[in-house]
């Protein structure tokens, strides 16, 4: 495998097997909550972290009043907001905390992350909802699930499934992409 063509292929193969899990049902209920929020937060921390900025620039666009924690004009989450989580290991120190202080403040929070072990799943209690993705972490980095370099395979599959909601949300509000386009930045 070693030319562009090949690579590709065998990435586009395991971006669409790191959907396996994913439903309706689980996604719809991710929408309801986008959707009966407040407003939402969303949180990553490195490359993680770019997939939460685009994803709070999509929400933006669509109308949903969102803020990218880490922001200097983000302020504070109460009870009725939405914390969007993003953290491929799920073990992220910084997310584990703002994720606990979305919780004490009275807001609902949603990890994606890479698929867990009913073990580990045990482990991150007090999250509302749980979206995983079927993708190695970082930490498996003598993984066979991908070709991709640490956790590249999840920040790919998260950024796809995350538009795809998106384009679900547009659906469900006859949302036209026009409306996004006014909606954009026009400070660029």
């Amino acid at each position: 495998m070693n030319d562009i063509k090949s690579v590709l292929e065998r990435l586009q193969k395991e971006v669409g097997l790191a959907f396996f899990g994913i439903t309706d049902s689980k996604t719809n209920k991710f929408i309801d909550k986008i959707l009966n929020a407040n407003h939402v937060f969303v949180a990553g921390k490195g490359r993680s972290d770019l997939i939460a900025q685009c994803f709070a620039m999509r929400l933006m666009q669509l109308g949903i009043p969102t803020y990218h924690i880490g922001d200097c004009t983000t302020p504070s989450i109460t009870k009725g907001d939405l914390l969007i989580a993003i953290s491929g290991s799920g073990k992220t120190q910084t997310i584990k905390i703002i994720m606990e202080e979305a919780k004490k403040a009275g807001g609902r929070v949603v990890l994606l992350t890479c698929k867990k072990s009913k073990k580990e799943l045990a482990m991150l209690k007090g999250i509302d909802q749980i979206i995983e993705i079927n993708a190695k972490t970082k930490q498996d980095i003598n993984s066979k699930i991908s070709i991709a370099p640490l956790g590249t395979l999840f920040e790919e599959a998260s950024f796809l499934y995350l538009d795809a909601v998106v384009v679900l949300i547009m659906e469900k509000q006859h949302i036209q992409e026009c409306m996004l386009g006014k909606r954009h930045s026009n400070l660029e």
